[in-house]
């Protein structure tokens, strides 16, 4: 079968998974989780003057890969299963964590314990999240505080107390610009096809690491 520029899908295919390979080589050892004095250089004013001590936004984001034809589970979508990345934003916008891809079945708090942010915080540093991420115990450990933009429960900041709603509304904009740009990559739309599964690992640590040659958010 060929593509409308007369060029078969197979060459498409294995050169696309060329260059992500070699931009993954490229990119994949380039340092990209910042020192606290340069997160705190690059503070925003809105949380500058909310959570001066945020390190790191972490977010659970979701993909689908197409199964290969002789399998008949799925997860949510016929055909198809949900993997998924832990995201770390910083507070300037930039990416600064991206973890490998797990399957469904792994639970939040291990994909979080597995990929190996837990290492990068340190004692007094503040990790915000945008959704129900239990891992306050996890943190703790480290001396880290979890402050929750959607959850108010015990020995849990609550936003509400310290948040402004414009204030809120800002982070949580903000957030979903960075997380944004890397669903730009239009590949990500639909359902990755099956014959990229061995590299969608690569692909998707490409296409976050590549959000931060973009112009900053703000």
């Amino acid at each position: 079968m060929y593509t409308q520029f007369r060029v078969s899908e197979d060459v498409v295919q294995t050169t696309w998974i060329t260059w992500c390979h070699y931009l993954f080589f490229m990119l994949g050892p380039l340092p990209i989780w910042p020192s606290r004095q340069a997160v705190n250089e690059l503070m925003p004013p809105f949380f500058r003057t909310t959570f001066p001590k945020t390190r790191v936004v972490l977010h659970m984001t979701e993909i689908r890969i197409q199964l290969p034809a002789c399998t008949e589970n799925s997860s949510h979508h016929k055909g198809s299963t949900t993997l998924k990345s832990l995201i770390g934003i910083a507070p300037s916008g930039s990416v600064s964590f991206v973890s490998s891809l797990y399957t469904a079945a792994v639970s939040h708090k291990d994909a979080i314990r597995e990929s190996g942010v837990l290492n990068l915080l340190e004692p007094g540093d503040q990790v915000l999240t945008d959704e129900s991420l239990e891992i306050k115990d996890l943190l703790d450990v480290s001396g880290v505080n979890l402050v929750s933009l959607t959850l108010s429960q015990p020995n849990r900041q609550s936003v509400q107390d310290d948040l402004t709603h414009t204030d809120s509304g800002l982070l949580k904009v903000h957030m979903r610009r960075a997380i944004g740009r890397l669903k730009e990559c239009h590949i990500f739309d639909d359902v990755v096809p099956s014959a990229l599964s061995g590299s969608v690992d690569q692909l998707w640590t490409v296409c976050a690491l590549l959000t931060n040659f973009q112009e900053p958010l703000i």
